[in-house]
């Protein structure tokens, strides 16, 4: 049963994300849009990423936040997806990264793999450099000037 209310584009259906406020004729939720809002999102910007929705569709939601704010701010603590799950700098582990890794298609994994390539030449470069500064490679640069001098070398 749609229940409706005292804003035009606000709904509550109860077979819709549980009676949750939507936008009617959607099943966006009131909170959907007050956290693209929060974030940063201009409200007329909002139906850029939600085409689906009218400027108007978009203000009314956030009128209906601003008199319920206490209910959807406890729909969209119960929606939060917890930080450790969306963390981005936690790290994976190797089984998920392996898991990844074999879901991806043959087009995203060349580029991976191509981007691995450059990751550890760049890394092999870095070690390099850091062995030269830090004097590692000195008695191996010797033994090879000397082979060089001796007529053992060849140039390249």
């Amino acid at each position: 049963m749609i229940k409706t209310t005292a804003h035009p584009y606000i709904v509550q259906n109860e077979k819709i994300l549980g009676g949750e406020p939507i936008v009617k004729g959607t099943r966006t939720p009131v909170r959907a849009i007050v956290e693209k809002w929060r974030g940063g999102t201009p409200p007329e910007s909002i139906p850029d990423g939600l085409p689906h929705l009218t400027a108007a569709q978009v203000f009314d939601a956030l009128s209906y936040y601003s008199d319920h704010q206490d209910e959807i701010n406890a729909y969209i603590e119960r929606n939060r997806i917890p930080d450790e799950l969306i963390d981005p700098s936690a790290p994976m582990s190797i089984q998920e990264i392996e898991a990844t890794i074999t879901k991806l298609s043959a087009e995203d994994l060349a580029i991976l793999a191509a981007w691995f390539a450059e990751y550890r030449a760049q890394t092999w470069d870095k070690q390099i450099e850091q062995d030269l500064d830090a004097g590692r490679l000195d008695a191996l640069l010797a033994e090879v000037d000397a082979e060089y001098e001796a007529g053992q070398a060849k140039p390249l």
